[in-house]
């Protein structure tokens, strides 16, 4: 397979250099390109095979007479797919009590419903968009989940930004700075584990694509179908011409125009056409985006337009992952108005006239004036935008608040029971010992362990799965490291009622 010539929709041929992500992704060094890249797999095919063949697909294995026994079980890490590096920082994750950035899978439990939810979601978004709701209190596990969810969708060939929204920097009545944030954040699957890209590789890879070109009317006078990312995309592609690509000037419009585009500090949009007017050429209007509390409009159907952007360029779209630092009880009441109306808006980008209606929905109409005061949420044609939010559900109490969110996209999520709890101790308890490096414990410890965890949580000692996960990785540690005290240990620990975790 490595070393096979193979071709991909944008980047033409080139040789498949290697396979990451458990087979998911391919390093091509195609001819188009200075450097091998990363490409989904699911994007290229052999040039000896029929199209519909996928790289990744396995050989068929031939059935011989006498054939060898099935191999054994697959190990602990190797079930879900980790090296013991990626565990082992996963349990340190989890001693300081966050979500760890790997394995999530494999460090949750009761859940079922949740993943089915959010996996039924990735498969809705392509098509006609998705939105899901996890609902829960602090501690019940909603970061892990919408954690969790980030990483499928980055594997199932999505872009993913994230935002976590709080009273100052991404306050959710400011849009323009949770559109900011988002937009920081973006991740590509065929770069991974790059961070802070932004837009630039989105729009350079546009610009090679007839399906974007053609959607978002590249090549043609006016202001193009999208009223943003047309203008962007054109000025792209007028930076890239013989004409302006030497000036001394084409760096700095360049930046400026992306600036404009990912919503940062930067000058006015007056200013700034100001100064492209004085290139040659004739180019379209670049309209203002401003911090007004009620432009959740504008930002929705930007990010929407991104989405579908995404998917004329390849990919399966766009999903973007909110979530609550700060309840909205503390919000005042004039911005849990305007923190509505962005909740709404982006529910709204996300799967259109199937939100139906709400009375936050008139603040929605107040933002901007003139053709951008025509602007829907929603950019068509849409597709490929899906919105998973984790918020705390009191806004269930208030009266300005409740009912923003269809029945049909929540996810409630019940604390789980103390036998799910010792369900994780022997899942960890595996993980631990492979990812350490040590001897596996015997079965009776394991027990006593997942018996410990079990009643502390009926006695109300531990009460959320990060109380859980960390006492469970510090159980863990004496034994590694105490051994001959680890029984007393844990002993003593199913006897008392009440120790302090922080």
């Amino acid at each position: 397979m490595i070393s096979e010539v193979v071709e991909h929709p944008v980047h033409g041929e080139g040789r498949l250099v290697g396979l990451r992500r458990n087979g998911r992704l391919a390093l091509v060094d195609f001819d188009s390109l200075p450097l091998p890249t990363l490409v989904p797999t699911r994007e290229l095919h052999r040039l000896d095979q029929p199209r519909a063949e996928s790289v990744a697909s396995p050989p068929q294995a031939m059935k011989a007479p006498g054939a060898a026994p099935p191999p054994p079980e697959p190990s602990a890490l190797a079930r879900y797919a980790l090296n013991p590096t990626d565990a082992d920082r996963a349990l340190e994750a989890m001693r300081l009590g966050v979500v760890p950035a790997q394995g999530i899978e494999a460090f949750t439990v009761a859940r079922e419903q949740a993943f089915t939810s959010l996996n039924d979601a990735l498969c809705e978004a392509p098509a006609q968009g998705a939105l899901r709701v996890i609902e829960g209190d602090y501690g019940a596990g909603k970061t892990h989940l919408l954690e969790w969810a980030g990483q499928r969708a980055l594997a199932d060939n999505f872009l993913v930004a994230r935002v976590t929204l709080d009273a100052d920097e991404t306050s959710p009545a400011h849009p323009q700075r949770v559109y900011r944030a988002l937009i920081s954040s973006l991740r590509y699957p065929d770069r991974p584990d790059e961070l802070a890209l932004g837009l630039t590789p989105l729009l350079e890879r546009a610009l090679l694509s007839d399906s974007a070109r053609a959607r978002f009317e590249v090549d043609q006078r006016g202001h193009g179908s999208h009223l943003y990312l047309s203008a962007a995309l054109r000025w792209f592609d007028a930076l890239n011409t013989s004409e302006l690509q030497d000036a001394p000037q084409q760096p700095r419009t360049r930046r400026a125009v992306l600036d404009w585009l990912e919503g940062q500090r930067t000058r006015s949009n007056q200013d700034l056409n100001a100064g492209l007017r004085e290139l040659p050429g004739s180019y379209p209007w670049l309209y203002s985006l401003k911090d007004y509390r009620p432009w959740a409009r504008i930002y929705a159907y930007i990010l929407s337009g991104i989405a579908s952007l995404a998917t004329c360029c390849g990919y399966a779209g766009l999903i973007l992952l909110v979530d609550e630092a700060e309840r909205f009880a503390l919000l005042s009441r004039e911005n849990r108005e305007h923190a509505a109306a962005t909740l709404r808006a982006l529910s709204r980008a996300a799967i259109g006239e199937r939100l139906g209606t709400h009375p936050a929905d008139a603040t929605l109409e107040l933002g901007g004036a003139g053709r951008l005061r025509e602007l829907p949420c929603r950019f068509e044609p849409a597709g490929g935008l899906g919105v998973l939010f984790a918020l705390t559900p009191d806004y269930d109490d208030d009266a300005l608040l409740n009912g923003l969110f269809p029945d049909e996209a929540r996810i409630p999520l019940a604390s789980p029971q103390p036998h799910h709890y010792a369900e994780l101790a022997r899942r960890v308890a595996a993980f631990y010992c492979e990812a350490r490096g040590g001897s596996p414990l015997s079965s009776p410890r394991v027990e006593a362990i997942a018996q410990t965890i079990e009643r502390l949580s009926n006695r109300g000692t531990l009460l959320t799965m990060r109380q859980v996960m960390k006492t469970l990785v510090e159980l863990l540690d004496v034994h590694r490291h105490f051994p001959e005290r680890a029984d007393g240990v844990v002993d003593n620990l199913s006897r008392v009622s009440h120790f302090d975790i922080f």
